[in-house]
């Protein structure tokens, strides 16, 4: 499944779901998230490595909003 987040400024990022492994992977630089709540938790900045000083987060699935 394909992924974008889209912070309020900046590019978007765009990701992988991997559905066999369970895991998220960024596509600009290959990191992995380990589950589907790290990437929810990274993009909706619960922790110092999520997008900082925002406040809104719109996420898509493929091109579609999803949340």
């Amino acid at each position: 499944m394909a992924l974008k987040a889209y912070p309020l400024s900046g590019e978007p990022e765009t990701f992988r779901y991997h559905q066999n492994e369970q895991v998220v992977t960024r596509n600009k630089d290959g990191r992995t998230l380990d589950s589907m709540d790290d990437f929810f938790c990274y993009a909706f900045q619960c922790d110092a490595e999520g997008y900082p000083g925002t406040t809104k987060k719109t996420v898509h699935h493929d091109s579609e909003p999803f949340l």
